[in-house]
């Protein structure tokens, strides 16, 4: 009788051995899960930057800058150039002008850096001065004289824009200048008639009054007899027009000025005469 008590209290002590082993175990799984679904993993900021970094190369890339208008005897094309470059530093800027910048204009900084000059000079080749042959990526962004770009996501967010409406010309406009004015372009071509309407109720028209910038689908700009005709914007629009294609004004991005131009009244009056041989 001894013996079976002794069994049955060796069973039970066995038992309640392996019951509060098995308690201990669940307990440490339990308070192992909760530890690591506790931990949160915070990516390294030298891992972030590199993002934006790759981010801001693959933009760049897509994109050529072009200046085409302005004055050689007035200019901020320096300034434009170093402005666009500070953020984009491997973005290809194109400078188009119909005669020889004089005095001449100098870059230290990059190979990205190109003057395009129209007119015909033995020593130059068909390619040196044809610009439609020297842009490579698919977009085009033309930036008048005296612009300044202070952000790394103006890109991002134009490329974002064109992709939904691949068809059409962006205007981007400036901060703190004269209200831009959206018009309707009438062509008829026949009549060799071009009408310009009153400002359009939407956002969307033939051409654009005021100082603002183009972001262009390559492959678009391509579709025009002579896209970089002056005078330029005016020229352009003609020739979009004449092709159905529409321009649409950004309203969430903007340029900023750099400096004032054509300050001195003599200035200003060589401007006048440009104007009106133009």
């Amino acid at each position: 009788m001894r013996i079976r008590i002794a069994k049955f209290i060796t069973v039970f002590v066995i038992l309640l051995n392996f019951i509060a082993v098995y308690f201990i175990w669940k307990l440490l799984s339990s308070h192992s899960k909760i530890k690591v679904s506790d931990t949160v993993v915070t990516p390294s900021p030298i891992f972030n930057e590199s993002l934006r970094v790759k981010k801001t190369s693959k933009y760049q890339n897509e994109v050529t800058f072009i200046i085409r208008a302005f004055e050689h005897f007035d200019h901020d094309i320096v300034d434009t150039v170093r402005s666009v470059l500070n953020i984009y530093p491997n973005a290809t800027v194109l400078i188009v002008a119909d005669t020889p910048v004089y005095p001449p204009i100098v870059f230290n900084t990059t190979n990205f850096v190109k003057f395009v000059n129209l007119k015909i000079r033995l020593t130059n080749t068909f390619k040196d001065r044809t610009p439609n042959l020297l842009i490579k990526n698919k977009y085009v962004f033309f930036i008048p004289d005296s612009t300044r770009i202070n952000s790394k996501k103006l890109l991002e967010k134009l490329i974002n824009l064109s992709t939904k409406e691949p068809d059409k010309i962006i205007a981007v406009p400036y901060k703190g200048t004269k209200e831009v004015r959206c018009l309707s372009l009438h062509l008829n071509i026949r009549e060799w008639l071009i009408r310009f309407d009153e400002p359009s109720p939407t956002r969307e028209c033939d051409s654009i009054r005021g100082k603002h910038a183009l972001f262009i689908n390559t492959q678009v700009l391509f579709k025009m007899p002579d896209p970089f005709m002056l005078p330029f914007p005016d020229a352009l629009y003609i020739q979009s027009a004449s092709k159905y294609i529409k321009v649409t004004l950004a309203d969430d991005v903007v340029l900023n000025n750099g400096r004032e131009l054509f300050k001195s009244r003599h200035n200003q009056w060589k401007m006048q005469q440009l104007e009106r041989e133009r």
